[in-house]
């Protein structure tokens, strides 16, 4: 797995948490950037098992002058979780409507790249 860093901020009021992830692997932004749909969709299904939909984009963004690529995945769950994930070359973001366990643990989830997956 990759070595990654995550910082968890809970908001109780709003149901939402979020995770700012810190990785220097650049294979994590290849992986999101190449899964296409149907990827996006087997990778929810290991990950998160029952899936009531799947939102999955690649693309170039501006920041701050820097044209970089970037990957968006989203997927809501049977059990009424949502999970918004964006990934850019050094760091991505994670927005859930879970409590901070949950949260982290999906995060790190998500960092794997496919041979790890089955860690």
């Amino acid at each position: 797995m990759a070595k990654i860093r995550v910082s968890v901020y809970v908001f109780e009021s709003l149901k939402r948490s979020y995770a700012i992830i810190e990785h220097r692997d650049p294979r994590i932004l290849e992986y999101y950037s190449s899964l296409g749909l149907k990827g996006a969709e087997e990778l929810a299904r290991k990950i998160f098992h029952e899936i009531v939909s799947v939102k999955w984009g690649a693309g170039r963004m501006n920041y701050r002058g820097d044209e970089m690529g970037f990957a968006y995945l989203s997927v809501e769950t049977e059990e009424e979780g949502e999970y918004k994930l964006e990934v850019y070359p050094e760091s991505a973001t994670l927005e859930t409507n879970t409590n901070l366990f949950t949260t982290l643990q999906t995060a790190r989830k998500l960092m794997k790249i496919p041979g790890d997956l089955k860690e």
